[in-house]
């Protein structure tokens, strides 16, 4: 399969890399510019929100699917993903971690046994952490 990534230079991109290794990296999109080495067949991302354009620029250029994890998007970023849909396979998630599938699967199970007490939940991260609370932290609280 031949990939495109944004955040091509990020610590999330790297362990893309590594994880899809078997595959061909022919686009990346990242501070430093673009490289392009032919067209994707997906395009991934798990960049910042400032990149969010580029990227659906990116997707309509090559009319490629989106495999998105990027955290901190707006109300009208989230409607642009939405109207990429439309046009467009998407897959959106703040979090692709089996362990935070099922926390939310336990969450949605057993958060009407806990309405009557306060519940925290803490996390920890690398001290190079760039969206701190996390996407998954703010999706995931207030919903016991």
């Amino acid at each position: 399969m031949r990939y495109g990534l944004v955040g091509a230079s990020g610590r999330m991109g790297g362990e893309i890399q590594k994880a899809f290794a078997s595959h061909e990296l022919c686009f990346t999109l990242d501070v430093a510019g673009e490289t392009v080495r032919g067209t994707p067949e997906v395009l991934v991302d798990f960049s910042l929100p400032g990149a969010f354009g580029k990227t659906v620029e990116t997707v309509r250029r090559f009319c490629c699917p989106l495999v998105i994890g990027t955290t901190g998007l707006d109300a009208g970023q989230v409607d642009r993903l939405k109207d990429l849909g439309t046009s467009l396979a998407v897959v959106q998630s703040y979090n692709y971690a089996v362990g935070v599938t099922l926390l939310k699967m336990m969450i949605r199970e057993f958060a009407p046994l806990f309405s009557d007490w306060d519940v925290e939940i803490e996390e920890t991260h690398h001290n190079k952490k760039k969206d701190a609370p996390s996407g998954t932290a703010v999706r995931t609280t207030g919903r016991f």
